[in-house]
């Protein structure tokens, strides 16, 4: 009985200290005139129509590019080093330039 109470009190204590997992969210706005396939470390966003805005994905943090009609490159907080979820909006300006900014 007292090894099933110390093995019940072991798995408390363990399952209780675990870390909670915060992640990045991407989502992608286009200001440009023409629609334009959004992909980015490997997660497709699909074609983002002109004037439009895409639902948030997760993306891995670190360095990544994007690929397809974007050319560039995003550098995002490590997902381990994070302390809540992170939300950022990356603008496809109406000149073909890109912005990264981070939602509140």
């Amino acid at each position: 009985m007292k090894k099933l109470v110390f093995l019940f009190t072991l798995i408390f204590l363990i399952t209780s200290c675990e870390k909670e997992e915060f992640f990045n969210y991407v989502r992608f706005k286009n200001l440009h005139a023409q629609d334009i396939q959004c992909v980015v470390s490997g997660i497709d966003f699909g074609i983002v129509t002109s004037g439009s805005t895409t639902q948030y994905k997760k993306v891995p943090g670190g360095e990544g590019t994007f690929s397809g009609q974007l050319q560039g490159d995003i550098t995002l907080q490590e997902n381990n080093k994070l302390r809540k979820d992170r939300y950022y909006t990356v603008t496809i300006e109406a000149d073909g330039d890109l912005s990264l900014q981070e939602d509140t």
